[in-house]
């Protein structure tokens, strides 16, 4: 089956992603912790669509996109943030939002990756409980994020929900 790129999943991330200090507050998560921000965005997704996540559904999500992040997306953003030292010289200006661009499509795909998953899997009914904050914490908590900063993430990505 092939990757639906524009779909549910994406749009929600760019919308949620765009609101408020969401932006900002993932890319600090992924520098100090290690998180994927696709997962972390997922795991939103999907609750709002009534899936509640396990760890065992964390795990296996995480493994359905860890190849395609670890070869393909975290070397990328390497590159791009290599280049940001250079970033004076219009040429190489240039490369890096070129290299921007690539790395948001290889996230896009990620996406799509995790979108494809998902669509097995949700209810079919649409859903009349959302999971959202329960699939927060538990990503954050087997990603190894302190309490106090996973709570400080759930309500800005609540609230960046209710606002999108």
């Amino acid at each position: 089956m092939a990757l639906t790129l524009d779909n549910a999943l994406w749009r929600f991330s760019c919308a949620v992603y765009a609101a408020g200090d969401v932006g900002p507050q993932c890319i600090d998560l992924q520098d100090r912790y290690g998180i994927d921000v696709n997962l972390l965005l997922f795991a939103a997704w999907v609750g709002s669509q009534g899936f509640a996540m396990t760890e065992t559904t964390a795990a296996e999500v995480a493994d359905v996109v860890d190849a395609w992040h670890t070869t393909v997306v975290k070397p990328l953003r390497t590159a791009r943030r290599a280049a940001e030292a250079h970033a004076a010289e219009p040429t190489i200006a240039a490369h890096r939002e070129h290299l921007k661009q690539v790395e948001l499509q290889a996230e896009q795909i990620e996406q799509a990756i995790l979108f494809r998953w998902a669509e097995e899997r949700l209810p079919s009914e649409p859903a009349t409980t959302t999971h959202t904050a329960a699939n927060l914490r538990l990503f954050l908590t087997v990603s190894g994020v302190p309490e106090s900063t996973a709570e400080s993430v759930v309500r800005t990505l609540m609230g960046a929900m209710e606002s999108a």
